[in-house]
């Protein structure tokens, strides 16, 4: 962008019309405001920090644009310095809340699958690197670790056994060979991805049973680990679960 931008420069993002639900991610935003044209839509009140958000760099057909206060309609590319087109005059502007009402289907919270028409893609992470608050190691590595490990290292971690391997969950976690997963809401997604649109991990939190962890797979498969079996890890809890496999 520009160098010479100053705090008077306001922002702005431009959809078409059958693209408007792809503004969920940011329906909570409360200082943003929308105005329908006869084009499309037109959002205010972005601050620059949240046009580098992964909500925003995830809504596909969008346009990005600012203007300043004291020029209203040149609208400027995000990223340019040359004004492209001018904003549409008498906008009437509201809140993303009033446009966009929320509409809750029935869901059957005891099936555990996916609907067969949502597809669901895990792509590399663009944003912040997140902490690893998983780790999926087998068996046998963790139990030499924890034949050694002092209790205090080990107190304030939880585990439980996935497809004949361990899933250790807390903070710091183990140094041990293995695949690690950090957290989006009851989501556990290997590290270095996310789900192709982020929208997509709120919904899935509605549709889907919160009492478990869902851990995902970089193809998009997951399995869904009920949080009440997850144990204190210890040697003793170890010993039992050998005992009772």
């Amino acid at each position: 962008m520009a160098a010479d931008l100053s705090k008077d420069v306001i922002y702005l993002l431009e959809i078409g019309r059958p693209h408007l639900d792809y503004l969920g991610p940011v329906r909570h935003w409360g200082q943003l405001r929308i105005a329908a044209s006869p084009d499309g839509y037109w959002v205010r009140g972005l601050t620059a920090e949240q046009l580098e958000s992964t909500e925003i760099r995830s809504i596909p057909y969008k346009k990005l644009y600012y203007l300043y206060e004291g020029q209203p309609q040149l609208l400027f590319p995000y990223g340019g310095s040359v004004p492209v087109k001018k904003l549409p005059p008498t906008l009437l502007w509201t809140t993303l809340e009033k446009a966009m009402p929320l509409e809750h289907p029935f869901y059957n919270h005891n099936y555990f699958g996916l609907p067969e028409k949502l597809s669901i893609r895990l792509v590399a992470y663009s944003g912040h690197v997140e902490e690893a608050v998983a780790l999926l190691v087998p068996m046998p590595v963790l139990e030499a670790y924890i034949q050694t490990a002092p209790a205090v290292r080990l107190e304030p971690l939880l585990w439980v056994i996935v497809d004949d391997q361990a899933l250790v969950l807390g903070s710091p976690l183990l140094p041990l060979p293995g695949k690690s997963y950090w957290q989006r809401g009851s989501h556990l997604l290997p590290a270095g991805l996310d789900f192709e649109w982020s929208a997509l991990a709120p919904t899935l939190e509605k549709e889907l049973p919160t009492e478990c962890w869902l851990l995902w797979d970089e193809d998009g498969g997951y399995v869904a680990v009920q949080k009440q079996v997850c144990r204190p890890l210890s040697i003793s809890s170890f010993r039992l679960s050998r005992i009772n496999i």
